[in-house]
């Protein structure tokens, strides 16, 4: 089959150019920059959807015919160093037949690509469509601010700028193979969400939130380079995926083998340059060397007696041995051969030479600066305040960034470089994401804002993805996602409608009785809270609690873990308490301000149609074709396609272990849960099942008593130093700005303080020592030396002046003063040659 992939480029470029229109049109297309907007995503949804199907079917023609799948792709290269080589001894040297290293540019389409890229399609477009209505204020020429008391100029055009260029490099994000290019988007969002976030830049809480959510994202970018910069010294690849190109001969022709063309390794994946291959083109396996195909081959760097570097496997080996292009075009002894051993050479027959290594340290060090990146994108510990500050910008930004695009990059990402992630690094990601689970959850339970209880819940769940790919629960993560996403742009646009009807007011504390004017919304939203929650058969049953299994499972396994089996425990509970909190105070009991909720209105028309396509999409996702068997849904069976290798095997004991427990629906003998759930025959599944169920209904009671009993006071307001406390997130920023930022001043300070006293100080001593050095040698030079000649010149010129006067022109004066001077001269002779001669 053809590759397709270019259908998917067309898709992610429309949204581009329609931004690009805008740009050009600005004011010109006012009145139509939503539709145009629209229109573009509109067509990259339905390209995307037929992309989704027919790769599907290019998938099945493989199975049938017993074929490896292979992913739609294309690259070219961006920057070329020709026949560069990094030899291992540290010299740069240049090799004919060194393949060189190579930055390139391209996409990559697999299951996970079409899938996630047609998610971002059509909840962006289900956004855009609500928002064409919702902006519609801004295409007045002329607006007042009610918060920033200015008049400033509708910026409709611009909105629709901004939200088509943000979807347009988020897809390209999703596209492309290469950590450059990931890079490169990965900026340009944030840049995108820069804007976005600070739209109305008249408002004071709008320009510092922005600046809050680039500053953050930028500290935690500033990893990802990190990462990037150490990949790329050690493997000389920043693919993602090995790149395999066609072999053409000295004529430019295609070479051709048993009917289809041939080709040759390119530039390898960091999977495949770090990860040990099956075999080489001569089928030697290295199963015998103690180093398993698609594992990380540790070893040990030792010295023969005769000085060459030799290296030894090693289960916790120092190094990591870095593979090659000659891994997979040729023998392993090439170009190096004789450079030094990597295996035995009397059992290897010399083969495996000639591979580099990097410090295993570095590769854990390359995986935390990824990862970073990914904290700052996804909102997680300790780069996490600036989402919630993030609502400032209008409520359909809110949707899109904290749904299926922005926040879930992290998520994304941590999913492609999962292979290249060491278990110190994956248990790290899996505290983190618990750790941010339970912190958002908790300050959402006190929220009174309403955009604010959305944000901290939006950063729960993102927790929970994060720590499911921790602990290899790489296609729960994913599948969670996905339905989140349906449900929070479900969520944030029902209360985008809730707070345009009730007067602008995002106190939830002043509404309630919302359910007999909003039937239809109140419904919509129940149904996105109760996913959220997890109650059976709604759609984040399937996936949350799959998580929850694949957490609990992990952590059975060794009790040192115990915090991923309590918090995310904790974590359920209170998502129940503050969505139930969430929806019960907006929609039943009574109205507590009537001021506000009098005018509310029910959602229809054009407002209708995407919230309602939301929801049945949220359910289609885990209720096709099975809708009581999880295991069976077609988008689990989709997302596995491209599961990495590495996840099902685990990357050490405890994660294989993990794994197979979940698969085979049993404790492992040394879980100790096993004799505590062995009278039950409890299995992780029943467990997980069991006690989410009743911890998250507990939760629902919970709230709906401590409101019940607080009628007047709605449950949650803050009242207390601990409600407090919650309310301001843990006081997180003040933390941070203790430990991080004010010691930044003060060392700022210290280092102002340094520059002006000691080397602005050392600077002006040196300027008035070298202005007095100069001040002497003028007055040297004025005095001393120009005195000197001056001086010589008087005397010169009074001498001729006198004897100027002996010049009168007479011969007999000559002739006498002649004589006097022989007279003279001929006395002092005579009386020196007397005194020489007589004394």
């Amino acid at each position: 089959m053809s590759d397709l992939g270019w259908i998917l480029l067309i898709a992610a470029s429309l949204p581009l150019l329609a931004s690009v229109v805008l740009f050009v049109l600005q004011q010109r297309a006012k009145f139509m920059a939503g539709w145009i907007s629209v229109g573009a995503l509109t067509i990259s949804a339905i390209l995307s959807i037929s992309s989704l199907f027919l790769y599907q079917h290019h998938v099945q023609l493989a199975r049938d015919q017993q074929q490896t799948i292979q992913p739609w792709a294309g690259s070219f290269p961006w920057m070329k160093l020709s026949h560069l080589l990094y030899e291992n001894t540290g010299r740069l040297g240049y090799a004919d037949d060194a393949p060189g290293i190579e930055l390139r540019l391209g996409y990559h389409v697999d299951s996970l690509t079409t899938f996630l890229f047609t998610l971002i399609t059509l909840v962006a477009l289900a956004i855009q469509l609500v928002a064409v209505r919702s902006m519609r204020k801004e295409q007045k020429p002329d607006l007042f601010d009610s918060i920033a008391q200015v008049h400033r100029p509708g910026r409709y055009s611009h909105f629709f700028l901004l939200l088509s260029f943000f979807t347009g490099v988020m897809l390209h994000l999703v596209l492309a193979d290469n950590l450059l290019q990931i890079f490169v988007c990965w900026e340009l969002v944030g840049l995108a969400s820069y804007f976005l976030i600070g739209f109305y830049r008249e408002q004071p809480v709008a320009l510092r939130a922005s600046r809050k959510a680039f500053i953050m994202n930028r500290v935690g970018d500033a990893g990802f380079l990190v990462g990037i910069v150490i990949l790329f010294t050690y493997t000389g690849t920043l693919s993602l995926f090995t790149v395999r190109e066609e072999v053409t001969d000295v004529l430019g022709n295609v070479v051709m083998q048993n009917g289809q063309p041939k080709k040759r390794v390119d530039q390898l994946g960091l999977s495949d340059a770090l990860r040990v291959p099956a075999k080489d083109s001569h089928d030697e396996p290295f199963a015998d060397q103690g180093a398993e195909a698609g594992q990380i081959c540790r070893v040990n760097e030792l010295r023969t007696r005769q000085g060459k570097r030799r290296l030894e496997v090693a289960e916790r080996g120092s190094h990591v041995i870095v593979w090659n292009q000659e891994t997979l075009n040729g023998h392993f002894d090439k170009p190096m051969r004789g450079k030094f051993d990597a295996w035995n050479p009397q059992l290897q027959g010399g083969h495996g030479q000639g591979n580099r290594t990097m410090p295993y340290w570095i590769l854990c060090l390359a995986g935390l600066g990824l990862f970073l990146g990914c904290v700052g994108k996804s909102a997680q510990l300790p780069l996490q305040t600036w989402l919630p500050d993030a609502m400032a910008g209008p409520t359909p930004v809110s949707a899109l960034v904290h749904s299926a695009t922005m926040v879930t990059a992290g998520v994304y990402l941590l999913a492609r470089i999962y292979s290249v992630l060491m278990p110190e690094v994956l248990l790290t990601i899996a505290y983190v994401g618990v750790a941010t689970a339970l912190y958002g959850a908790s300050c959402a339970l006190v929220q009174t804002d309403i955009k604010r209880l959305l944000a901290y819940s939006t950063m729960s769940q993102l927790g929970f993805m994060v720590a499911s790919i921790g602990v290899g629960g790489w296609v729960m993560g994913l599948f969670h996602l996905a339905t989140h996403a349906c449900c929070k742009a479900l969520l944030f646009l029902g209360t985008g409608t809730i707070v345009e009807s009730c007067q602008s007011v995002q106190d939830i504390s002043r509404m309630g009785g919302l359910r007999r004017q909003m039937p239809w919304l109140a419904a919509l939203m129940l149904f996105a809270c109760l996913s959220l929650i997890g109650l059976p058969f709604f759609p984040g049953w399937y996936t949350k609690d799959g998580i929850l299994e694949t957490l609990i499972s992990f952590s059975s396994l060794n009790m040192t873990h115990l915090f991923l089996f309590i918090a995310p425990l904790i974590t359920t509970l209170c998502t129940a308490a503050y969505l139930t909190r969430f929806w019960w105070l907006l929609f039943m009991g009574q109205s507590r301000d009537v001021t506000v909720t009098a005018n509310a209105t029910d959602v229809h028309g054009l407002l209708c149609w995407p919230l309602l396509t939301l929801a049945i999409l949220a359910a289609f996702l885990v209720w096709l074709p099975h809708p009581l068997a999880m295991d069976g849904s077609w988008t689990a069976s989709l997302l596995r396609q491209s599961e990495p290798a590495v996840v099902p095997d685990g990357t050490s004991g405890l994660w294989s272990a993990s794994s197979r427990q979940i698969a085979g629906h049993y404790f492992n003998t040394n879980s100790w849960l096993r004799p505590l759930l062995e009278h039950w025959h409890l299995t992780p599944f029943t467990l997980t099942i069991s006690l989410a169920c009743i911890l998250s209904m507990v939760g629902i009671f919970l709230a709906i008593w401590r409101y019940q009993q607080k009628s007047s006071v709605p449950w949650g307001r803050p009242a207390g130093t601990f409600n407090y406390f919650l309310l301001d997130g843990w006081h997180w920023d003040r933390v941070l700005n203790q430990i991080l930022v004010r010691p930044c001043l003060k060392l700022g300070h210290l280092f102002q303080m340094m520059d002006r006293w000691l080397w602005d100080g050392l600077v002006h001593f040196i300027a008035r020592l070298a202005k007095f050095v100069a001040m002497a040698e003028r007055h040297f030079d004025e005095n001393v030396i120009d005195g000197f000649v001056q001086q010589t010149a008087r005397i010169t010129y009074q001498s001729g002046l006198v004897l100027r006067q002996v010049q009168t022109g007479s011969l007999r004066y000559y002739l006498a003063m002649l004589a006097i001077a022989m007279l003279v001269i001929g006395s002092l002779v005579v009386g020196i040659a007397y005194l020489l001669l007589y004394r």
